[in-house]
């Protein structure tokens, strides 16, 4: 038998209804309510400092506040010295035994950076091998983008390579942590199979959006490349196509399934 796994909740002060709905979801399960960061109370002069300062933002105030809320939550594991929490947002939906996941810690490796618990229902590749069996709930490493914050659970090195990985916040949160710090090497992110989580606007009935990051994308944001790196990526696109036929044969392509 474990510990127990520290659960936050990021919730708007503005919506305690959706406070509410969580409290029902959780079923008794401990947590602790961190107040959002709101976009509607950021200033572009703040935003800018947030977000480099060089320009025009690349974000809006609603993406540059969620990366803020998660920021938040990392910067008290190491403040405090907890060894890993599960973050939520306030809009995700969570299977009947969720509470049991949180109550014990001993389905967690040793040694780990960021685990995904929510699927956003696209086709992501997975890892063949699989890292850990806990019932009928597997893990394996995530090696595609999978976008959504709506739940992970993230160790005290995870939370510290992140919040270096997140020092610019020119791009949304789910990017710079699945595309660009996990493409990086900064953090290695396993994904729960299948996934105990997910956001409340995938399901049947359509659900509802958002407010932490209301105009967060399913697809990674890109870089546009000009001048010589549009000239090199063109000539690297043999290579690219290669790499892909790797990357087919040594991971499964699969949309991780709501259980």
């Amino acid at each position: 038998m474990g510990q127990e796994i520290p659960v936050f909740l990021i919730n708007l002060a503005r919506r305690p209804d959706r406070l509410e709905t969580m409290v029902g979801r959780l079923q008794g399960t401990p947590f602790e309510r961190v107040d959002a960061i709101d976009g509607r109370e950021l200033s572009s002069a703040q935003l800018a400092a947030y977000t480099g300062g060089n320009g025009e933002p690349e974000v809006s105030t609603s993406e540059a506040a969620c990366a803020l809320s998660h920021r938040k939550i990392w910067k008290r594991l190491l403040s405090e010295n907890i060894a890993s929490a599960c973050i939520i947002e306030d809009d995700v939906l969570l299977s009947d035994d969720f509470p049991k996941l949180m109550k014990d810690d001993a389905w967690l490796p040793d040694e780990f950076d960021l685990i995904k618990l929510e699927t956003m229902k696209v086709k992501v590749y997975l890892a063949r091998d699989i890292v850990l069996q806990a019932e009928e709930r597997e893990l394996r490493f995530l090696n595609s983008f999978h976008g959504g914050t709506g739940a992970y659970v993230v160790s005290r090195s995870g939370a510290k390579a992140l919040l270096k990985a997140t020092e610019s916040i020119e791009h949304p949160i789910d990017n710079l942590i699945f595309e660009t710090a996990r493409k990086r090497g900064a953090v290695e992110v396993m994904q729960v199979v299948p996934a105990p989580c997910m956001q409340d606007m995938l399901s049947q009935d359509g659900g509802s959006i958002s407010d932490i990051a209301p105009d967060r994308s399913l697809e990674p944001v890109e870089e546009k490349p000009r001048g010589l790196k549009k000239i090199l990526r063109e000539g690297g696109r043999p290579i690219r196509q290669l790499a892909d036929a790797g990357r087919r044969v040594a991971n499964r392509r699969m949309v991780v399934p709501f259980s």
